[in-house]
């Protein structure tokens, strides 16, 4: 998964609140655990284990966390509103 942290000029094109937080989904590949987990283009993921991501690297550090457990929840963003995916790790 391709992800690219959330500028102001995409929150407004998403149609999401100013000042607005996460990491956007730029790409999925097929086959892979964010497709699986229903992960697509455009997503906006704000939330990692119930903890907030505000760029990649806060969600590079929180899924590093994660993977002892083998598995993540994210809490993302859609223009339908919102989701909670579960991301298996390796």
């Amino acid at each position: 998964m391709t992800l690219r942290d959330l500028t102001p000029q995409m929150a407004e094109r998403l149609d999401m609140p100013r000042g607005s937080k996460g990491v956007v989904v730029m790409d999925v590949e097929a086959g892979e655990a964010a497709e699986e987990a229903g992960l697509q283009r455009g997503n906006v993921i704000v939330s990692v284990n119930g903890q907030a991501v505000e760029g990649v690297g806060d969600f590079e550090r929180l899924i590093d966390a994660a993977r002892r457990d083998g598995r993540a929840r994210l809490r993302v963003r859609t223009e339908q509103g919102f989701f909670v995916a579960v991301l298996k790790l390796k």
